[in-house]
C-alpha cells in the first residue's frame, strides 16, 4: 500500500519508484534525524527493541531527557545541533562512518526563517550519505510514461466526519507528463487532512529493497 499526504495545496508526482541500496546496516548505525520528535521517538523505539544500533540527531538535550532518549540509554547515541546554524550538519559529519541508514524522521523547525531551511537541511544530510543512495532502483509506478492515475484514489478526513475534498488526476505541461493531486483542506468537523491511496493488487514483494522514493513538487505551500 502506498499512502502520500498533504495539508493543502498541490502535489505533483512523476513517479514512484523503490531503491536498493548497495551495503546495508550491517553492523552500523541507523541515523534517525529528529529522534525526540512524534515520529522520530517510536522509530527510535522500535529500532533499539529490534536491538540495532541507533544514532539520534535532535536540536535540544533537555528535551531528549524529557522523553526519554538520554545519553545513557543502551543501543543510543544521542547527538544534538540546528541546521540553521551548521551543528548538526558537524554533528553528521562526526559519525557519518558509523552510520549504515538513515531515517529522516524530523519536522519543520518552529525557528526556521523558512521552508528553505528544512529543504537545505535534507540536501546536505542526503551529501553526507551518497554512497547510501547509489545503488539499483525499479520504479513502481511511473506517471510519465503509464499516464493513467485511475489506480490511486483519494482517501479524505470526510471518513471521520470532515468535509475535506481532494482529487488526483494525470495531466500535462508542455512535454512533462505528470500526476496532479490536489485538494481543499478545511478544519471543520475536527478534520484537516487530504490523502491518496494505492493498494497495489495483487501485492508487491519489496523484501529485497531498502526505501521507498517519491519524486514529487509542491507548489511552494506549507
Amino acid at each position: 500500500m502506498a499512502f502520500v499526504g498533504i495539508r493543502g495545496g498541490v502535489l505533483r508526482s512523476r513517479r514512484v519508484s523503490v531503491r536498493c541500496c548497495a551495503g546495508g546496516v550491517g553492523k552500523k548505525s541507523v541515523l534517525v534525524v529528529g529522534a525526540t520528535g512524534k515520529l522520530g521517538r517510536l522509530v527510535v523505539e522500535e529500532l533499539l527493541q529490534r536491538k540495532m544500533s541507533v544514532i539520534g540527531l535532535a536540536r535540544d538535550r533537555d528535551r531528549a531527557k524529557e522523553v526519554g532518549l538520554g545519553e545513557d540509554l543502551e543501543g543510543l547515541d544521542m547527538r544534538f545541533g540546528t541546521f540553521a546554524d551548521g551543528s548538526a550538519v558537524e554533528a553528521v559529519e562526526a559519525v557519518k562512518e558509523d552510520v549504515g541508514a538513515v531515517i529522516w524522521a524530523a519536522g519543520p523547525s518552529r525557528t526556521s526563517p523558512s521552508a528553505i531551511v528544512d529543504n537545505q537541511a535534507v540536501n546536505e544530510v542526503a551529501g553526507k550519505f551518497k554512497d547510501l543512495l547509489a545503488g539499483q532502483n525499479d520504479y513502481l509506478f511511473d506517471f510519465e510514461n503509464s499516464p493513467s492515475a485511475q489506480s490511486f484514489r483519494p482517501v479524505d478526513d470526510v471518513v471521520m466526519g470532515g468535509v475535506s475534498r481532494s482529487i488526483i488526476e494525470s495531466t500535462s505541461e508542455g512535454n512533462e507528463q505528470y500526476a496532479r493531486f490536489q485538494g481543499n483542506v478545511s478544519f471543520e468537523n475536527n478534520g484537516g487532512f487530504c490523502a491518496i491511496r494505492n493498494d497495489f493488487s495483487p501485492p508487491i514483494d519489496l523484501s529485497k529493497w531498502t526505501g521507498i522514493v517519491l519524486q514529487v513538487r509542491g507548489d511552494g505551500k506549507r
